[in-house]
């Protein structure tokens, strides 16, 4: 996914092009796949993403807004967390900057959902429920051709109980085509004529 919004932001450029991930799953509302269980399951953890998406953000706006000496300590806070996971001041200085930088954006995110929960917290239930609304529909194309298919079989038992010949067949390729490789439906100049129904059957 994010490969994809990297593309759109190159292709428009940087005054236009300004998407990513995050702003796709908050409009996200609902997906229609199979009954399949990976498909319910890729559903359930788009939801989760959503909710975690919603979380991450929510804390990013609070601490941004939050007076410089209180954001000054509550990213302190979260740098020490980083450094004592990684084994303390010696063990973090042997990290790589790239390493670094991925430990701080870790923790960075943990303390922003942190933040976030508070603030999803003080919503209405109403407001909860369409921030988090993750609809799933499953796909009945299966279900209408076994209908079809009963049907069918059905109307054909029908048939045979009452002695009827039933419906003409159609014609197709399977049908015709036997019938042109014996000659059957060409004509004495060699054109084709359609079958009769005595032939079809």
């Amino acid at each position: 996914m994010g490969g994809i919004h990297s593309v759109y932001n190159e292709t428009l450029g940087p005054q236009k092009g300004n998407v990513n991930s995050h702003d796709f799953i908050r409009k996200l509302r609902g997906v229609t796949t199979d009954h399949a269980a990976d498909q319910k399951l890729f559903v359930q953890l788009l939801g989760e993403w959503k909710k975690e998406v919603d979380l991450e953000d929510r804390g990013r706006r609070f601490l941004q807004d939050l007076p410089p000496d209180k954001m000054t300590i509550l990213l302190c806070t979260a740098l020490q967390q980083a450094i004592d996971k990684s084994g303390g001041f010696a063990s973090w200085n042997q990290l790589s900057s790239v390493e670094r930088d991925g430990r701080n954006e870790e923790f960075l995110k943990a303390l922003c959902i942190e933040l976030g929960e508070g603030e999803f917290g003080k919503l209405s239930d109403e407001e909860k429920r369409m921030i988090r609304e993750m609809l799933w529909r499953g796909c009945c194309m299966h279900k209408e051709m076994n209908t079809f298919k009963e049907g069918c079989s059905e109307m054909d038992k029908y048939w045979d109980d009452q002695e009827l010949p039933g419906p003409m067949k159609l014609m197709n390729r399977g049908i015709i085509l036997p019938h042109i490789i014996k000659g059957v439906l060409r004509k004495s100049d060699g054109s084709l004529r359609l079958p009769s129904a005595e032939q079809l059957n």
